[in-house]
């Protein structure tokens, strides 16, 4: 009977390993239809990424992606139209967001377990522009994070990640970009 739960349990365990592993982002994505909202068409291409990663532990092409459905997320909550669209799929929003992603650091994450304090932190930055269809540039923005909360660099990057998206959404939704 024994068996039977462990087995069980090291079952869901490998499960939920697999699932923390590599986030989930959909590299498939060519084009993906707006849920609605106010305002132009927003769609955000799937970033470039400019430089290597460095001290990763997942996949590190899902973070060209990964602004991106941050960033439409964002959009969308704030009511804004947004899709999110591959970087070599034909323009169809009012306004195209690209970017590059300009840093990408994991950080050490046995400094951040030992030592504390800020050591250790993973870095995250992008630069980019949004343009009309006509390739006139409207807006520029370039952001960065560290952080060193947690131990692993999947789960610190993420947080970097989002909280870059999040702030170049509000800076589009502001109207605040140069």
């Amino acid at each position: 009977m024994m068996k039977g739960k462990a087995w069980a349990a090291l079952t869901v365990m490998v499960a939920v390993a697999a699932a923390c592993a590599s986030p989930n982002i959909d590299r498939g994505i060519r084009y993906q239809e707006s849920a609605g909202g106010i305002g132009p068409l927003i769609e955000v291409k799937e970033f470039e990424l400019t430089v290597p990663v460095i001290r990763y532990e997942a996949d590190d092409r899902w973070l060209s992606v990964a602004v991106a459905q941050h960033m439409v997320r964002h959009l969308r909550a704030s009511g804004r139209r947004a899709v999110i669209a591959a970087s070599d799929a034909p323009n169809r929003g009012e306004l195209i967001v690209r970017g590059r992603v300009v840093n990408a650091d994991g950080g050490d994450k046995n400094l951040r377990r030992w030592v504390g304090m800020g050591a250790g932190p993973t870095l995250f930055g992008v630069s980019g522009e949004i343009v009309l269809p006509s390739g006139e540039v409207v807006g520029r923005f370039a952001d960065e994070r560290r952080s060193t909360a947690g131990l692993s660099s999947i789960v610190t990057m993420e947080r970097c990640v989002d909280s870059v998206a999040e702030d170049i959404v509000r800076q589009i939704v502001a109207g605040s970009l140069p």
